[in-house]
């Protein structure tokens, strides 16, 4: 529905990364089911680098400490990065503003405070079962 306003107007010359990402976030903010959600993936994904499945093995603790200010950085264990070695992720103040602003949210629709354990994504948040453990 959306994807005609992603296109560049004709004329008007070669689009920078910068402008992309704008058009893509205004686009993003316009509507949708879970917008907070959408624009932190895409903040997280294009200023702060991070790779897909970095994003979907964060966790709350990762981006928030205990009193739910956004953190500075973001520390990637080994097991979860393409090459095998931790990362350290410095991030935006644009880019806390809003992960600071998502948790809050995802944190008051459940009624609940920041958990360390509790990931970012979770399965019925896409109305997908929970996994069962056989």
């Amino acid at each position: 529905k959306a994807l005609h306003l992603l296109k560049r107007q004709p004329g008007t010359g070669k689009d920078t990364h910068k402008q992309k990402l704008k058009r893509l976030l205004d686009v993003t903010r316009r509507g949708g089911r879970y917008v907070e959600r959408d624009i932190t993936i895409l903040l997280l994904t294009h200023r702060c680098g991070l790779r897909v499945g970095e994003l979907a093995a964060l966790r709350i603790s990762d981006v928030v400490d205990e009193r739910g200010a956004a953190k500075a950085e973001i520390v990637l264990a080994a097991a979860v990065t393409k090459s095998k070695r931790a990362r350290h992720i410095f991030v935006p103040n644009t880019v806390r503003r809003q992960s600071k602003c998502y948790v809050a949210e995802l944190c008051q629709q459940r009624q609940l405070p920041v958990q360390h354990t509790e990931k970012i994504h979770t399965p019925d948040q896409y109305n997908h079962p929970a996994p069962t453990k056989t």
